[in-house]
């Protein structure tokens, strides 16, 4: 899956009901792009987080992503730049 958020309420009923007919194998992916520090750290923010802390916050928040996806037999595939999109589908392909 390409472009959708996975928040759909209908969409994800759908693909809970798949992975429960399903083995445990995924038969479905989706594309999700990685969030970075940049987006967690605000320099006008009155507040300071150090990076170490961000990267744990984001290690934590990728790792809860992935568990919910599993449990809709969906698989995530990371990417940090939508200019990476062609070049992954071709790795599938291939």
């Amino acid at each position: 899956m390409i472009g959708l958020s996975l928040s759909d309420p209908n969409l994800r009923r759908l693909l809970e009901i798949a992975a429960q007919k399903q083995s445990k194998n995924c038969r479905h992916y989706a594309f999700i792009q990685r969030l970075s520090n940049d987006s967690l750290i605000d320099d006008s923010s009155c507040v300071k987080i150090n990076e170490a802390s961000v990267n744990k916050i984001l290690q934590t928040h990728h790792i809860i992503q992935e568990k919910m996806m599993e449990s809709l037999g969906t698989r995530v595939i990371w990417f940090e730049d939508y200019s990476e999109i062609p070049v992954l589908l071709d790795e599938i392909r291939k």
